[in-house]
């Protein structure tokens, strides 16, 4: 069957269908195809993962995942990162992934075909539903807008502090550290 924005299909449905790449998303009864990272955007994504999973993982904290498929009420969304404290892990008792789950942080990184209002929509879903923080990366622009629980959004560049996760709290990064390899 072929998927289009204009599908019907219930999220039930959806998620029969077996995974394929680029990933497809789940909004509210449409489904979307989701852009992949190339190049910078990638470098970014891997960076990211690695430290955060470094930091987390030393404190006992915090776990970050790429492209963790989270499905909730009428939504299947794949964000380029997803993070979850170490008590939140979204494992059953035989230690596999759950599906639905809800992200405590979501990091999106924009590809140069992606929309922006839609990597805004699926962070701000989240946040609506227990995340706690919510970061769009635009590596062309070199900025962050941060989405931080319960405040207003806040565009960050240059060698602005990044806000991150509680908990990870000896994790200390500006938007030139995610953008510059050391």
């Amino acid at each position: 069957m072929s998927f289009s924005s204009a599908s019907q299909l219930s999220l039930q449905d959806f998620l029969n269908y077996p995974e394929i790449e680029p990933a497809r998303e789940y909004i509210a009864g449409k489904i979307y195809q989701k852009p992949r990272l190339r190049g910078k955007q990638e470098r970014v994504l891997n960076r990211l993962l690695e430290t955060i999973n470094q930091t987390g993982k030393r404190q006992k904290s915090a776990y970050a995942f790429s492209n963790l498929r989270c499905s909730f009420e009428n939504y299947s969304l794949v964000p380029d990162i997803t993070v979850f404290h170490w008590n939140n892990l979204p494992v059953d008792s035989s230690g596999n992934l759950l599906r639905e789950l809800i992200p405590n942080w979501i990091i999106q990184i924009l590809s140069p075909e992606e929309h922006s209002i839609r990597s805004i929509n699926n962070i701000l879903i989240c946040l609506q539903r227990g995340a706690q923080l919510g970061w769009l990366v635009d590596v062309m622009e070199q900025k962050v807008i941060a989405f931080p629980e319960g405040e207003q959004p806040e565009i960050k560049q240059k060698d602005d502090c990044l806000p991150v996760l509680e908990g990870l709290g000896t994790l200390k990064l500006s938007v030139r550290d995610l953008f510059y390899q050391r």
